[in-house]
């Protein structure tokens, strides 16, 4: 396991006394060195779907905190592989129409002929190096915030709050894929400003 990934998976390192000079002074810098420490998933067997920053969200432990693995039910210790692997998330995420409905009324724009519900197709574009940074951006972004909007409304039905259509979610994924746009419109990256256009 290589050391940045292992310093974003120690406790409060504000606790910690053991360890060199050195090393506590690593554990206390490393919500500044999380911006800098990026992963790109290519197959997920490398990469943390909790700990490592894959995810335009951000750290998914951060953003879901420790209940997060419950709410979702998936383990401390997955890969992103792990992940996309499941049953239950093959069938969420590619199989079902409801949520085919909404990824392809999100991303059949931007894929147009290459829209697939097949996972290792997905993994495959996501993981395209070759295509532009405007696409490549909004091509993963679109994945991830319909893949957290999908796991929100799976769990809300789960603890008997009432459904949203198909129409909701995506105007509620759209909407935060334009917020996430803005958020970051002149900060010097040309490709999502271009997105914003596109």
């Amino acid at each position: 396991m290589a050391v940045p990934t292992i310093l974003f998976r120690i406790g409060d390192a504000t606790n910690t006394t053991s360890g060199s000079w050195v090393w506590q002074k690593l554990l206390k810098l490393r919500d500044l060195a999380k911006q800098f420490f990026k992963r790109e998933v290519k197959n997920g067997r490398e990469t943390s779907f909790w700990y490592d920053l894959w995810s335009t969200l951000g750290c998914l432990k951060d953003v879901m905190g420790e209940r997060g693995c419950i709410a979702l039910g998936i383990s401390d210790k997955a890969v992103f592989a792990d992940v996309l692997t499941d049953e239950t998330c093959q069938h969420l995420f590619f199989s079902c129409n409801y949520s085919r409905q909404i990824r392809k009324a999100l991303a059949g724009g931007i894929l147009q002929n290459a829209f697939t519900t097949s996972r290792n197709d997905i993994v495959e574009i996501i993981s395209n190096t070759s295509l532009p940074p405007t696409k490549k951006f909004l091509i993963g972004y679109t994945f991830q915030a319909t893949v957290h909007a999908l796991w929100r409304e799976r769990n809300a039905r789960r603890h008997g709050e009432q459904l949203q259509t198909a129409s909701v979610i995506t105007k509620f994924v759209d909407k935060t894929i334009r917020l996430k746009l803005l958020s970051v419109k002149g900060l010097g990256h040309k490709y999502l400003e271009e997105s914003l256009i596109t």
